[in-house]
């Protein structure tokens, strides 16, 4: 099987925490969590801002390396120059949604590679039924705060899901004259590309 890169963005990730530094009314609008973060370093950071946040102190390289220093975790995340470098590393600090939504759908891409990696294993276990593990599958997508990315799959394509398994082999779409090539495909449909390898 080929080796899945596990989706991040880490330019967004240090764009958001340097946006959160230099604009501190940004913590206001945001409900980003550290494990949304996939470097350990940015989880670091983002929970000292958030706990900054909420004991109301302001926000900026000196108090954030100072909350560092004092849980023993400011070499984690490079000292002091490491922390200053955030500030320096985006243009403007108003991009802050932007950079907000790349994270959130890295953070959404690698909840849904997990939740595959479980369905295949649910799925070689033969005691569970094929349903029980579509079900499994469609669930554990909502990982992490009752993810939307899950919830939209869940509403929007569960039918199809269903439908596909129990209509598992015949050909709904225009035949191609391989047998096997039309059960896993299930034909031709409009609006399709297949590529055979």
């Amino acid at each position: 099987m080929k080796k899945i890169k596990i989706p991040t963005a880490e330019d967004a990730e240090i764009a958001v925490i340097a946006s959160a530094m230099l604009r501190g009314d940004w913590m206001d609008s945001t409900t980003m969590v550290p494990s949304d973060f996939y470097y350990k370093e940015n989880q670091i950071l983002w929970e000292h801002m958030q706990n900054l946040h909420k004991a109301k102190t302001p926000i900026d390289p000196i108090t954030l390396c100072q909350s560092l220093e004092e849980a023993g975790q400011l070499e984690q995340v490079g000292g002091n120059i490491g922390v200053a470098e955030y500030t320096s590393s985006i243009p403007t600090a108003s991009h802050f949604k932007h950079y907000q939504r790349i994270v959130l759908e890295m953070k959404k891409r690698r909840n849904a590679i997990e939740a595959g990696k479980l369905a295949i294993q649910d799925a070689a276990d033969t005691k569970k039924g094929i349903k029980e593990t579509l079900n499994t599958f469609l669930e554990s997508l909502q990982k992490d705060r009752g993810d939307e990315f899950g919830l939209v799959l869940m509403s929007e394509y569960r039918e199809e899901i269903k439908e596909s398994y129990e209509s598992w082999g015949e050909v709904t779409g225009l035949s191609t004259g391989y047998t096997k090539l039309d059960m896993m495909a299930k034909g031709l449909v409009g609006g399709e590309l297949i590529v055979v390898g």
